[in-house]
């Protein structure tokens, strides 16, 4: 895992409650989200998103920001996606 985000926490400025960019030193090939959304009626649901590497930057890779200078606009390649 390289970022933990709590969405109910969102703000001005992006603030990952885990942000593990400095642990990582070996190159990767996939990117992967996972997302738990809670409902208005309490029910949770899951989301899993993986996809071939689109950066190689790592601080690239979580939520966009002007800051973070991350913009893509590409097709993306070998996608698998889970709803539970």
């Amino acid at each position: 895992m390289v970022y933990d985000l709590d969405l109910n926490k969102l703000g001005p400025e992006i603030k990952y409650e885990v942000d593990n960019r400095s642990k990582i030193q070996q190159p990767f090939d996939r990117i992967a989200y996972f997302l738990e959304l809670e409902g208005a009626d309490r029910n949770t649901q899951f989301v899993y998103v993986s996809m071939d590497a689109f950066t190689d930057a790592l601080d690239k890779i979580g939520v966009p920001t002007a800051k973070s200078g991350a913009r893509f606009q590409q097709n993306l390649a070998n996608m698998k996606y889970i709803r539970m």
